[in-house]
This record gives structure tokens, sequence and C-alpha cells, in this order.
């Protein structure tokens, strides 16, 4: 038989990305500029990129599927916990509407941990779970 899936192509300004079946991938393509995904900049990839900061510790040189250090806070930087759950993150309008209430998003990733690292590297061999487009 024959199946269909929605498809859904978008750009951002770092290239372009699909989505299929909720599943979000980067489009790559022949002839395609250097971009690296690290740093954000155009003329090398991540593999080569000299400034990379790593999301968990927000040190630089490394990777957060790589970091030994605590996770800190990119809002307050604080240590133990991450910038969606910052003791300081401010509701938005859109989530006061929709209920949350609480100032904390709930966190995917989470065993028991804030700083749970399983999976959290976007920029590494890790796998990242699913996301949908703004």
């Amino acid at each position: 038989g024959v199946r269909s899936v929605p498809l859904g192509a978008y750009r951002q300004a770092d290239g372009h990305y699909f989505s299929l079946n909720g599943s979000r991938g980067y489009l790559f393509y022949t002839g395609q500029p250097a971009f690296c995904r690290g740093c954000l900049q155009h003329g090398h990839e991540v593999s080569r990129c000299r400034d990379l900061k790593c999301k968990n510790c927000l040190g630089q040189g490394h990777l957060a599927k790589d970091c030994q250090d605590p996770c800190r806070c990119k809002n307050c930087g604080g240590e133990g916990h991450l910038a969606h759950s910052c003791p300081r993150h401010k509701l938005t309008y859109a989530t006061v509407l929709a209920g949350a209430g609480g100032g904390r998003r709930a966190d995917p990733y989470k065993k028991g941990n804030p700083c749970y690292r399983s999976g959290r590297s976007r920029l590494g061999g890790a796998s990242s779970p699913p996301s949908h487009p703004p």
C-alpha cells in the first residue's frame, strides 16, 4: 500500500530544517556552504570549531556530551540547574494563559536530576529527542 506522511520544511538563519512525523532534521545538500552548528557561524563545521561553547556548563572548548563539570544556568549563572528550570525564569504571557502557573516547564530529559545529560547534546554524536518548528 501507499503511506502518506506530512512533511513540513522551513528555513532558519543557519540553514534548512524539515519535520517528518514529528521528528526534526537538518537538510544537507551538495555544494552547501560550511556552517558550524556549534557557534552558528559560516566558514567551518563543528568538528573544526575553535569557539565551541558547552550548553551544559557554558564553558569553552567542549560539547555538552563531553562535559564533566556541573551544569550552569545561562539565565542567572547559577550551578545545579539549567535555564528552563531557573528560579528566576520569567513567565511569558502564553505560559500564563496555558495554565502552567508554576513558572517551570516540564523537563522531558529529567530522570531525577536537573542536569541529566543522556541525549542532551544537539551538536555531537548523541541523539536528541524530536522537536517541532517554532
